[in-house]
């Protein structure tokens, strides 16, 4: 699925991946210092093109790159599961040395791309063990752990909760 326009905030844009950033999205997910949290990937270009291409025809998901206002590629996430009641986002990268406000904004301009793209009442998504600060900072958006296992926090935020911080 793809988004009708790039979601510009103070700090960052939030747009659909293209192939060309294939060169990009290996860097950050095979950069030890960024990946530690994240499933691994397959480093071939041609593999991950095609997977780009496959999720850009999703129609339930969103593959999307974090832009500074400089249009250098930041990051990267994806919403996966828009066509049901509990859509879900995660694989959130940051490029190390990032200006701190883009990650955060970032996280506010998903939930905006989530209501406009579902009237879902609760977004659901995992933390890894381990990432305190990710976890720390989705409680203080209002997210609640719903249930723990050996590897990872699932956590949920209400759309209520969602639209009080956009």
């Amino acid at each position: 699925m793809l988004i009708d326009n790039a979601i510009t905030g103070v700090h960052c844009t939030l747009r659909n991946i293209e192939v060309r950033d294939v060169e990009f999205v290996i860097a950050l997910r095979h950069d030890s210092s960024r990946n530690q949290y994240l499933n691994s990937i397959h480093a071939d270009v041609l593999v991950q093109s095609e997977y780009i291409k496959n999720q850009r025809e999703s129609p339930s998901s969103v593959y999307l790159v974090i832009e500074d206002l400089f249009y250098n590629c930041v990051g990267t996430l994806k919403i996966t599961d828009l066509d049901t009641t509990r859509p879900s986002w995660g694989s959130w990268a940051i490029v190390a040395g990032t200006n701190p406000r883009i990650a955060p904004e970032s996280a506010k301009l998903t939930y905006k791309i989530i209501t406009q793209l579902s009237s879902a009442e609760e977004v659901v998504f995992s933390v890894s063990i381990g990432n305190d600060s990710v976890r720390r900072f989705h409680e203080r958006c209002g997210a609640k752990v719903i249930d723990v296992t050996d590897v990872e926090y699932k956590m949920s935020i209400t759309r209520e909760a969602i639209l009080s911080l956009l």
